[in-house]
């Protein structure tokens, strides 16, 4: 029972899971038509609106009045607009279901092959595999690391980041999300930890 739960649990998370790398695939590959900008850069594009405003540029024509002492505004940077309009291509409600995105269709395809290849002889077999996918991602945070720490106003970032708010450790809610994320780290539930474990001996000294 508990194994057949944890199987599960890991076939509705991968399918999950997976379209959050198909994501990621979509902003590896598509920006590469638009080197040396990121399309996400500028308000340029088909799927950008008269809402769009760049940088520090305000869209007066996104403002309207709720009443006569409130003014609303509906600016959106070209990252949101990228995201809502390109990548997602949102439609206007649910009544309103829009096509099939093939693109992020051929990405999360994409992304359920490369699971597969690494994954179809054996996780004895795919050491080589996993040095370069455990090593990828730091290389990338330090690569975006160096970069962010040479933009204008990365001073005032690091700073916000390394402030404590000592009044949030007075909030239960604070240590709730906090065990809860804890939890979900280890992937208890996952069974993950125990598919590992089964190749090791016995015996084996685990916390060497």
């Amino acid at each position: 029972g508990v194994g057949l739960a944890v199987q599960m649990i890991l076939f509705h998370s991968n399918i999950a899971y997976t379209v959050i790398i198909g994501w990621a695939l979509f902003y590896l590959f598509m920006p590469l038509s638009t080197i040396p900008k990121v399309p996400w850069d500028t308000c340029h594009g088909w799927w950008n609106t008269r809402f769009c405003y760049e940088a520090d540029d305000w869209a007066s024509e996104a403002e309207f009045q709720l009443n006569r002492s409130i003014s609303m505004n509906m600016s959106k940077s070209p990252v949101e607009e990228y995201w809502d309009n390109r990548v997602l291509q949102l439609t206007d409600g649910l009544e309103n279901a829009g096509g099939m995105q093939w693109e992020l269709v051929g990405f999360v395809a994409l992304a359920w092959l490369l699971i597969y290849v690494v994954v179809w002889r054996g996780l004895q077999n795919s050491g080589k595999i996993i040095w370069v996918t455990a090593m990828f991602p730091y290389m990338m945070l330090i690569i975006l690391f160096v970069r962010a720490i040479s933009l204008p106003g990365a001073k005032d970032g690091i700073y916000f980041y390394l402030k404590p708010d000592f009044s949030r450790l007075a909030d239960p809610i604070t240590w709730l999300d906090g065990g809860s994320q804890v939890f979900y780290s280890y992937g208890l539930g996952f069974g993950t930890l125990f598919a590992l474990g089964s190749y090791n001996k016995f015996h084996h000294n685990c916390y060497r």
